[in-house]
């Protein structure tokens, strides 16, 4: 049986990204916060992006049935 792949396989993942401003791991004196703040600005530009272009993308017409009535 294979294992089906949900948003909820990705939830930690974008906790960490989207929380780059307070990573222990960056290194304050190579990564200041302020290039670690524009990092976070950049990546949810390139978030929304994504989103409006799949959305814009999306076929939302409708066709209605038609019904015989007898």
């Amino acid at each position: 049986m294979e294992k089906t792949i949900t948003y909820g396989n990705y939830i930690l993942l974008w906790k960490t990204v989207l929380n780059v401003t307070s990573l222990k791991e960056f290194d304050t004196s190579t990564y200041p916060i302020l290039d670690r703040q524009n990092m976070l600005v950049s990546v949810y530009d390139e978030m929304i992006d994504s989103i409006l272009y799949i959305v814009d993308r999306l076929d939302l017409s409708v066709d209605k049935e038609k019904t015989e009535v007898n």
